[in-house]
């Protein structure tokens, strides 16, 4: 975890993963789609699938809500 908030993309897939199967953590799909669309913005193509494969399992409204948080994060990173 410490490395995915460090902004490793493989260690985002692999806690999107852990989220996704509910593997040492509780399933969420929510958070496993926020750490898959973190690595895939940083450039994991593996991280993409998997995105693409949880998100019919999200609303639309869950979907957008990660997404902001997402941009409200990198704005709060911004110098």
């Amino acid at each position: 975890r410490k490395a995915a908030e460090g902004g490793n993309a493989p260690a985002r897939r692999t806690l999107g993963l852990r989220f996704f199967n509910g593997e040492g953590v509780p399933q969420d799909f929510r958070r496993a789609y926020y750490w898959f669309n973190l690595a895939a913005a940083d450039g994991d193509r593996e991280a993409g699938m998997w995105r693409d494969c949880v998100l019919p399992r999200l609303s639309h409204e869950d979907v957008a809500e990660i997404q902001d948080r997402i941009r409200t994060a990198d704005r709060s990173t911004e110098h």
